[in-house]
């Protein structure tokens, strides 16, 4: 669902900053910040704004009249998923729209002028000439969006940290609270405990110590 939402905003910005007008480049420029903050230091931000008791967004709601008292939006199942998408679309959109724009500035404007004599509306520009156009990238933007919005941790770690009561939790989160639960109180470094580490250590071992043994024993 996120992902939809990333497309529709970031094509939307990616067709205005197309447009020619003053102060474009510190137009691109401030729409890339959400993507250049680091996660963990913009996720504290917003999770400061969906405080309970300090939120801004239940100051800016009650002087408006539209809630008569505190929202726990990190606190209810159903606020906290959706408190985590807004953040994570937040941070998707100027991918989008960064991408989207470089792919409709290779589109040859001569394109869209061709139709507009020929009486084509802007949105009969846009569905067969611009979109069809714009597909390709689309696809891959799209299919990064989607691996991205799946391994993404830190926003689900930061804000709620998995809750409440491990509802929100991605599998990552869940893989990670197992571990410590059942085995918080092992010594050495995670990897020296992997059977896969070990097997490969000791195959390298045993590879090294015969390639030594052959070249000892040549003339």
């Amino acid at each position: 669902m996120t992902t939809v939402f990333k497309l529709a905003l970031g094509l939307w910005l990616a067709m205005l900053l197309n447009r020619n007008f003053r102060g474009k480049a510190l137009t691109r420029a401030f729409i890339l910040l959400p993507f250049i903050i680091p996660t963990v230091l913009s996720t504290f931000a917003w999770k400061w704004m969906f405080d309970p008791t300090f939120s801004v967004l239940n100051w800016l709601l009650y002087h408006f009249g539209l809630i008569s008292g505190r929202i726990n939006w990190l606190g209810d199942p159903d606020l906290a998923m959706i408190s985590i998408i807004i953040v994570n679309i937040w941070r998707g959109v100027p991918f989008f729209a960064i991408s989207l724009l470089a792919g409709l500035q290779t589109i040859s404007p001569e394109l869209s002028e061709a139709a507009a004599i020929d009486g084509a509306k802007p949105w009969q520009r846009f569905w067969h000439i611009t979109w069809p156009l714009l597909l390709p990238v689309t696809m891959v933007v799209v299919l990064f969006s989607v691996i991205q919005t799946f391994a993404d941790f830190q926003i689900v770690y930061v804000m709620t940290g998995g809750g409440p009561a491990t509802c929100n939790a991605p599998v990552r989160h869940l893989c990670l609270s197992d571990r410590h639960r059942h085995r918080p109180f092992e010594r050495g470094p995670p990897r020296s405990r992997s059977p896969c580490f070990r097997s490969c250590f000791w195959s390298s071992s045993s590879s090294f110590s015969t390639s030594a043994a052959s070249r000892s024993a040549e003339p």
